[in-house]
């Protein structure tokens, strides 16, 4: 089977780039939109559900009031706005700048790699304006993104034998993030294609209740604004990625699609499938607890979560959806190796379906 019927040729793309570049002058946040700062009258307004979806269907959560919800919603919107602060800065940003000033390995027409340096302006801004909600948020009530840290040492003296005995344990396997992972996973000379797919995957990657979410808040208060805003320009974003991946995997010899190919099914098992249920269902329980639920309620309503959402197919889940309509846009699910390693994986509901 041929990886895909039909090839995304560079002039196929560079007339897409271009047209792109047009609408983007048009419809960018950064370059149509008038910010709007938030206001201590806005702050009760600020509903923020997307977090507590997997349990809005329990008795003790739907029983909540929205003084319980409030807290919840406002700590989570500023986790969330941490995220995209740290996403697109780090990550997103830096990886368009390479499309557009390092080699690919695949010729990248002007218009193209134009879009990139666009696409990481709005992804600047959209980090800028993140920050400004944060502050804007810490000013008027004190709340913060949650810090992560890690547990200190135990404070303890250690026999000089035992602490030689330790020293030669073997270490614990570093994390290792999906960067560090494509790159690995393919040969040096696949690498920027490689950290390129998965910029394609995680652009495509936002699930479809919050872009839901998005459309429907049509109010004027600035975290509604900037989630409107948001959501529109990754939505022209996710196109662009949908045809960047096309034209690299149309383009790449057989050898390095059977490479890469593997390379993505390895990524998706990694980081789509839960390695620890227990931890799982230690993040759900934290989480309810937060929403001032008593520890026997959020342990009962955490394990009953897992448990529903382990009899859901891996390809029904809305995470996975998204991606998965980039891998048959882009060729990867009619490419058979690929597409045999997807089914294997769950990823795929039916071969026969596919073939």
């Amino acid at each position: 089977m041929n990886a895909n019927n039909t090839v995304l040729a560079l002039n196929e793309f560079d007339a897409f780039a271009q047209k792109y570049l047009v609408d983007w002058e048009k419809k960018s946040t950064v370059r149509s939109q008038k910010r709007t700062r938030l206001q201590i009258e806005g702050v009760p307004e600020i509903i923020f559900p997307f977090f507590i979806k997997s349990y809005l269907k329990y008795p003790e959560v739907k029983a909540l009031t929205n003084e319980h919800l409030a807290p919840f919603y406002l700590q989570s919107l500023c986790d969330m706005l941490n995220g995209v602060v740290q996403f697109e800065v780090n990550f997103v940003v830096d990886q368009c700048g390479k499309l557009a000033n390092k080699d690919l390995g695949l010729e990248l027409s002007d218009a193209i790699k134009q879009v990139a340096i666009a696409i990481g302006t709005d992804e600047m801004y959209h980090a800028f304006v993140a920050r400004e909600l944060l502050a804007d948020i810490k000013t008027l009530t004190g709340v913060t993104p949650t810090v992560f840290k890690p547990l200190p040492a135990p404070a303890v003296e250690v026999e000089p034998v035992l602490a030689e005995a330790e020293a030669v344990k073997p270490a614990k396997p570093a994390i290792v993030t999906p960067l560090e992972y494509f790159r690995g996973a393919v040969t040096p000379e696949l690498a920027p294609i490689a950290e390129a797919t998965l910029l394609c995957i995680l652009e495509n990657a936002v699930v479809d209740d919050f872009f839901e979410l998005a459309k429907d808040s049509t109010s004027n208060n600035p975290v509604s604004a900037y989630n409107r805003e948001h959501l529109h320009d990754e939505g022209r974003h996710k196109v662009f990625f949908q045809r960047l991946l096309k034209y690299i995997w149309t383009n790449i010899s057989e050898e390095d699609r059977v490479i890469l190919g593997k390379a993505v099914g390895g990524y998706f098992e990694k980081y789509f499938i839960p390695q620890n249920p227990e931890k799982v269902v230690e993040f759900h329980k934290k989480s309810l607890e937060k929403l001032g639920l008593s520890e026997d309620s959020a342990k009962k309503i955490a394990l009953q979560v897992v448990d529903s959402d382990s009899k859901v197919p891996l390809h029904a889940k809305d995470h996975v959806k998204n991606p998965m309509r980039l891998m048959e846009f882009a060729g990867l699910t009619q490419h058979e190796p690929t597409q045999q390693l997807f089914v294997k994986l769950g990823l795929l509901e039916d071969l026969v379906e596919l073939a």
